[in-house]
């Protein structure tokens, strides 16, 4: 009996092929006057209407929205030669980028009829579809003269493989006065909670996991600098899992200031403990920050770093300087014994073009400090920490 009852609800999905999420081109918004524009170099993809803009990001799921970030059912990919997005993607794409109707432009045309007096039509144009004009004549003659106004919306076509780099008008930068008179320019932060979803990082003894501390921190850190003249990002807000690729070109599509990306330590020695703060350098500094990179980085292979060492190395003093001040706020807030920035090939810090810098927040492998951890008063003094480091950093750069 259930046989059939699954075989009668399966027919019925086919019938209905119109219920299913069916990926589709993005190309096919289109239709709706949004154009796209490719740059690859980015993975990225910025949709406009003509005044408001989106982007979205190749096996990133969400869509961004001027300060926004919409959680999507399924992140962009690319098949063949075009992008694929779901239909839920498309709704909302276009939600936020609203057809927009081209300006009307009233015409008056003059009609001279058979012995009659000259009447007068007023024709739209500019909307989109069909529009008739309206005619008073007195005579047939007249009305022959008649006619029909067709307007069709002419759609810019983008062929992905033959686009560049996009132009995007810059925003304007908001000016905020210092307390000595210095303008302070507003900064742009990316917030980095580690693992996620399916991933949920290092395991405390009692359960703990990695991925709901550093989301919970990382919401803290938004939250102490929503007074500091700075836009603070976060590459996930819910417990989403998003490559480590993923996070960095959130990052360098946003040309973020500072990246940070947080993690919890962990060591097959329970006894280790405290925090540490790294930087990225190919070598790693010690067999535990080998270790650390080892771990965070998963399966990612080698070639990328090798290829940004001379990129990464136009951000190492102001690296070390953020990576400094966070060490030292941290410590402070934690009571926890100072330790210098370590180095280690952490591939987040190897591939964002920006100061960026790995926190470990403390051992979940330590039973005391995997209970600190589970408490938010130890929490919030960890964002504390991170958000005071981050202020000392750009005062310190001005």
């Amino acid at each position: 009996m259930k046989k059939v009852i699954a075989a009668v609800v399966l027919a019925i999905f086919a019938a209905f092929p119109a219920l299913a999420d069916v990926p589709a081109a993005l190309d096919g918004l289109a239709v709706s006057g949004i154009t796209a524009e490719y740059d690859w170099t980015l993975n990225r993809v910025v949709l406009s209407n003509g005044e408001e803009r989106v982007v979205v990001i190749i096996n990133y799921p969400y869509l961004i929205s001027g300060d926004k970030m919409i959680r999507l059912d399924a992140p962009p990919v690319i098949e063949g030669s075009g992008v694929m997005i779901s239909a839920y993607t498309a709704a909302r794409i276009k939600e936020e980028l609203p057809e927009r109707p081209q300006a009307v432009t009233p015409e008056t045309i003059t009609i001279k009829a058979d012995a009659a007096p000259e009447k007068t039509a007023v024709t739209a144009r500019g909307t989109t579809g069909e529009v008739k004009a309206q005619y008073y004549a007195a005579t047939p003659v007249a009305l022959k003269r008649a006619y029909t106004a067709k307007y069709k919306a002419r759609v810019k076509k983008s062929n992905p493989a033959s686009v560049t780099q996009p132009v995007i008008p810059a925003a304007a930068t908001p000016v905020i006065e210092a307390k000595g008179g210095k303008p302070l320019r507003r900064r742009l932060v990316v917030i980095d909670p580690g693992h996620g979803g399916k991933d949920s990082g290092a395991l405390g003894h009692h359960g703990l996991k990695e991925k709901d501390v550093v989301l919970a921190v990382a919401l803290d850190v938004k939250k102490d600098m929503n007074d500091y003249p700075a836009d603070v990002l976060i590459t996930r807000d819910t417990d989403d899992f998003i490559t480590l690729k993923g996070r960095t070109v959130f990052a360098n599509a946003r040309k973020a200031d500072i990246f940070v990306s947080i993690h919890c330590n962990s060591s097959p020695d329970s006894q280790v403990c405290g925090t540490r703060t790294y930087i990225y350098n190919r070598v790693a500094s010690s067999k535990e920050a080998a270790e650390a990179a080892r771990y965070e980085n998963g399966q990612e292979g080698s070639f990328e770093f090798l290829m940004n060492d001379l990129r990464k190395s136009a951000y190492e003093y102001l690296s070390i300087e953020l990576a400094g001040n966070i060490q030292h706020a941290m410590s402070d807030e934690l009571k926890f014994k100072w330790m210098p920035a370590a180095r280690a090939p952490f591939y987040v810090l190897a591939n964002t073009d920006m100061p960026a810098v790995l926190v470990e927040t403390a051992f979940i492998s330590n039973n005391m400090e995997e209970q600190e951890m589970e408490t938010p008063g130890f929490r919030d003094k960890i964002a504390d920490g991170i958000a005071k480091g981050i202020e000392e950093y750009f005062a310190k750069i001005q």
